[in-house]
């Protein structure tokens, strides 16, 4: 479809998932472009691209090291403006879309101010019934994998946070979007497989069950260290995503059912402690423009 690319961010890729990915999108768009996070892994992925055998459709960009979902986000977002594209489908690595998800998905663009445009999603490591829910509608958060986004408003609310790194990067930008007056809208009709980490389901006492998502410590660290950012960036959108059943989940799962509980324990103690920085931080940067708006403001009432 024309004014629409692609983008995979790529970090130790499973070669065949990636090729799956590569060629269910390849002819739904103008361009894919890989987003290869780390000189490691340029030599394999430029060896598959070779192999698909599609000079003219697919361009990569390739980082010295891992520079974060966030920040490969924005490059491909960035290149999408350089080339003058309107929409960008944002996919991971082992995302595989359906032969139409562009096109669907693409029947909402005309609707006014929205910022992303998501499909549901099968994860394959364990159940989630997608035929609950049907049409679309309006929400406060989608992932970012085969979603739309729309690089002029990408633009203007200020791109992905960098320093969000990996997790949670989606939802804070879906909620600066909500927060500046664009929509997120997710097709529930629009399905696609993904695979969030190496999850599984289970049961706690044979009673509640929830999903154990068996993170890396290093990922558990980002992951509680940016829930606790967000959650204090928008405490009522936060409200809507039930975030702290959800962390409590998180740490019920790393006591009861993962393995490495110390190592995986202490790095949500240091994300957690690390979020007071980002959180001093975010009050500093909100105080000085606060200052600012003072400034002009009593300066323009000297004038008068």
């Amino acid at each position: 479809m024309s004014g629409v690319i692609a983008s995979i961010t790529v970090f130790k890729p499973d070669l065949d998932r990636l090729e799956k990915n590569i060629t269910a999108i390849l002819e739904q768009v103008s361009d894919v472009v890989l987003i290869i996070n780390g000189k490691d892994f340029e030599e394999e992925t430029l060896s598959l691209v070779s192999k698909i055998n599609a000079p003219d459709k697919l361009h990569h960009i390739t980082n010295p090291g891992n520079s974060g979902v966030a920040t490969a986000l924005n490059q491909a977002m960035q290149y999408a403006a350089d080339k003058g594209y309107d929409w960008v489908v944002t996919l991971d690595q082992d995302s595989v879309c359906p032969p139409d998800l562009v096109i669907q998905l693409s029947r909402h663009c005309s609707k006014e101010r929205v910022g992303i445009i998501a499909p549901s999603f099968i994860d394959e490591n364990y159940y989630r019934n997608v035929n609950s829910y049907t049409g679309w509608k309006f929400v406060m958060g989608a992932i970012t994998s085969a979603s739309l986004t729309n690089v002029a408003i990408w633009k203007e609310v200020g791109g992905f946070d960098d320093e969000f790194f990996i997790d949670y990067v989606d939802y804070e930008y879906c909620a600066r979007l909500i927060t500046k007056g664009y929509a997120v809208i997710v097709d529930y009709d629009v399905h696609f497989k993904h695979k969030i980490g190496d999850g599984k389901q289970v049961k706690l006492f044979n009673r509640f069950s929830f999903v154990v998502k068996n993170h890396s410590p290093f990922r558990k660290f980002y992951y509680v260290r940016n829930i606790r950012v967000f959650k204090k960036r928008y405490p009522k959108i936060a409200g809507a995503y039930f975030v702290k059943r959800e962390m409590s989940a998180y740490v019920i799962g790393v006591i009861f059912f993962e393995k490495h509980k110390i190592k995986n324990l202490s790095a949500m103690i240091r994300g957690y402690f690390a979020a007071n920085k980002m959180i001093k931080k975010d009050r500093i940067k909100a105080q000085k423009e606060l200052n600012q708006v003072r400034e002009e403001i009593q300066s323009g009432e000297k004038q008068s």
